[in-house]
């Protein structure tokens, strides 16, 4: 997480402002923010930004990062929101909706989100426990759209649509900008900052109280959900079918999460362009989304382990429980975690059922016979494989790392 002393210098004339798209990075179950080191979390997230993201993000997370799916370079930044799924009206299965780009973004991306800064740390916005319509009114900013065009948006909503949209549904959450000054997070990740827009849309925040006397950037997600192929199985005059991967059957526990990840002073720069929009005009790197969409050199996780040949030393385990070096091969049968030998099956911190080829702390898939290496990253991470962003089954984790 970044100091204060960066975060306090995320203070920017009001005229300042960028617009630019992050293509999706990965769908997993993973909340650094809201549940940090649990994998699992509780539900499913649409993730874009950069490959420093995981289910354990502490330090600097702009100089962790080493590539990202946004256009603007320097951003290491992770931009999360709960995933869309349709409910099946007859036989209630489900089926996650993809996203699509929205309109006027860069050449080649891919789905993701468009991000705004009108004006690091960690805060989110809304809530999955919000069930009524009086609270969701409540979260200002947080609306919908039912998609005529791209471009045609149609009016804001603070509930899904009641019928099929022709373009998909627009969701946006807009953040707040009135900061404690103090603390880059807080136990329920929103009280340290303050909201003081009254109204819904793209409105300057009014000036900040005294309890978050610190102005910073206003921070808005946009994303498409392409709900456009489930149209035809949305009968006439029923319910609307689409639901959170939380569940629940309306949008008002819409929510979004994000982690600070802009290296150095790069997203200063780009604020300090006060006569400036969109773009930082030239004061932050911009890549072309061919780079952010980049194919894979190697295959995720530890496949290159497996390249012949390898006369490794094996050793054989006395017992459950003896400590060896990470990096040895072990005897088939018998997996290495965080330096101790277990046995499959057996429960293992933090909470992860240890079985022969499932992925496991520390984040290394198991298999009779491979080296664990030492420092692989613990938990699910991304590393230089964007291209896996959008290609998972439903509800499939996608917990790797690169070697």
């Amino acid at each position: 997480m970044k100091s204060f002393s960066i975060a306090a210098a995320l203070i920017a004339p009001v005229q300042a402002g960028l617009r630019f798209g992050c293509s999706s990075l990965t769908i997993q179950r993973i909340d650094p923010v809201v549940e940090p080191g649990q994998n699992p979390s509780a539900h499913v997230h649409h993730i874009v930004g950069g490959n420093a993201f995981n289910a354990t993000m502490t330090g600097d997370v702009g100089e962790r990062g080493t590539c990202t799916t946004c256009e603007m370079a320097e951003d290491f930044s992770n931009y999360w929101t709960a995933v869309l799924y349709f409910k099946h009206p007859t036989n209630g299965s489900y089926h996650r909706v993809p996203v699509k780009n929205n309109a006027a973004l860069a050449a080649g991306t891919t789905g993701g989100m468009t991000i705004y800064y009108t004006q690091g740390f960690r805060m989110t916005v809304g809530s999955p426990t919000t069930n009524t319509l009086d609270q969701a009114k409540g979260h200002i900013g947080l609306r919908f759209n039912c998609l005529q065009t791209l471009i045609n948006r149609g009016p804001e909503m603070v509930d899904f649509p009641d019928r099929p949209c022709p373009a998909g549904i627009f969701a946006v959450h807009h953040f707040p900008a009135c900061w404690d000054g103090k603390n880059l997070d807080s136990p329920d990740h929103q009280s340290h900052m303050f909201n003081t827009i009254k109204n819904d849309g793209f409105t300057n925040a009014p000036p900040c109280p005294a309890s978050h006397p610190v102005r910073m950037p206003q921070l808005t997600y946009e994303t498409v959900w392409d709900t456009t192929k489930f149209n035809s199985m949305w009968p006439s005059g029923t319910p609307n079918p689409f639901v959170w991967s939380f569940e629940g059957t309306r949008g008002y526990g819409t929510h979004a999460d994000y982690m600070f990840g802009w290296k150095g002073d790069s997203l200063q720069r780009a604020m300090n362009k006060s006569e400036c929009f969109y773009d930082g005009c030239g004061s932050i790197k911009k890549q072309v989304m061919a780079t952010a969409n980049k194919w894979l050199t190697s295959l995720p996780g530890t496949p290159l382990l497996h390249k012949a040949p390898q006369k490794p030393v094996t050793l054989v385990a006395d017992a459950v429980g003896t400590v060896v070096e990470p990096g040895i091969v072990v005897e088939p049968g018998i997996i290495v975690e965080l330096g101790i030998i277990v046995e499959p099956g057996i429960i293992v911190e933090p909470g992860i059922i240890v079985e022969l080829g499932i992925i496991v702390e520390p984040g290394i898939i198991v298999e009779p016979g491979i080296i664990v290496e030492p420092e692989t990253v613990v938990g699910s991470s991304v590393g230089d494989d964007d291209a896996v962003a959008g290609l998972l089954d439903d509800d499939e984790m996608a917990l790797v790392s690169v070697v």
